[in-house]
């Protein structure tokens, strides 16, 4: 991980023996490191293979000239990246998507420290996947037991819903009328709107697939198994109902970081062709190189000791 004088402030601060002065003192780290982040007007620095470092590269001699440019490198499972403040504050010339798609959480950060939940780790996971797709042309390629989504991201929108603005759980029939298959959606929420119903992002593939992406930072099993049972329900219902399916395949994503070691949610048998729950530590690594600041913030290395031993 990260060497940087910055990293070991935040692990002196996380040993302060009181809680009381151990968040002071990191939210006092935070703000001074994140001031100039979400500032409006602020330059981002042009970075050659920027989408690529936020993916993560492999620590070989095929990358040594893009290794040695690197600033505040930190390395993430075996793959080397930036630090979270400097991928935030870069832009890709070749590649528009990167700083659109971080946007949303560029906006957010000055108003929330706790990235592992809520807004914050829904937009992070929106910029990796965005970024991913359109680097590789896919998303989810690392489950063994489903195949990856055909989805190549060039937009990201956050003007849509997929249900109506009053009654959150009634299905909009219009979707054949908007939905783009190059564009990841954001849903509207707030000012206003309620709270988006089964998912935080979705997104239509080139297999007319509409893919929902329900991001949670829950670490209760009870919690994160009721979310899964609320999609349960709805594959059930639009499986028979042409009218409400509108000639789309239905998917959904459940993505749930926050779940340690033995804690696992099971997907009932005839369900598990349209819905996948991706959890713990493998959720965690789709955030790529931004899992760097979940893993430092949650301390999740005890459980990951256990699950490295479990797997031996």
């Amino acid at each position: 991980f990260d060497d940087s004088p910055w990293m070991d402030n935040l692990r002196n601060a996380l040993q302060v023996e009181k809680i009381e002065e151990r968040l002071t003192a990191v939210n006092e780290l935070c703000e001074f490191s994140w001031a100039a982040v979400g500032k409006k007007g602020k330059r981002l620095k042009r970075k050659e293979k920027a989408s690529e470092l936020l993916l993560g590269i492999d620590d070989d001699k095929d990358n040594n000239d893009l290794v040695r440019t690197v600033s505040e490198a930190v390395f993430v499972d075996g793959k080397i990246t930036c630090s979270f403040k400097t991928l935030l504050m870069m832009s890709d010339p070749d590649r528009e998507l990167y700083r659109k798609a971080a946007a949303p959480l560029r906006k957010i950060i000055q108003r929330s420290l706790d990235l592992t939940g809520g807004k914050p780790l829904e937009y992070a996971y929106a910029w990796v996947l965005a970024v991913e797709s359109s680097v590789r042309g896919s998303l989810f390629a690392d489950e063994d037991d489903h195949q990856s989504f055909n989805f190549k991201c060039s937009a990201i929108d956050t003007d849509h819903r997929l249900f109506e603005d009053k009654d959150e759980k009634s299905l909009k029939m219009n979707l054949k009328d908007w939905l783009q298959r190059d564009t990841l959606y954001l849903v509207k929420e707030g000012n206003g709107y309620t709270t988006h119903y089964l998912c935080d992002l979705f997104f239509l593939t080139k297999n007319r697939e509409i893919v929902l992406v329900d991001v949670t930072g829950l670490d209760n099993v009870d919690k994160v198994t009721k979310k899964v049972n609320n999609h349960v329900g709805f594959m059930s219902d639009i499986a028979g109902n042409e009218t409400m399916a509108q000639e789309f395949e239905w998917r959904s994503v459940v993505l749930a970081p926050g779940l340690k070691g033995k804690d696992t949610v099971e997907v009932p048998k005839e369900a598990r062709k349209s819905i996948r729950v991706i959890q713990g530590r493998a959720a965690r690594g789709y955030l790529r190189g931004l899992q760097q600041i979940y893993r430092y913030t949650r301390q999740f290395e005890e459980d990951e000791d256990g699950e490295d031993e479990e797997d031996g």
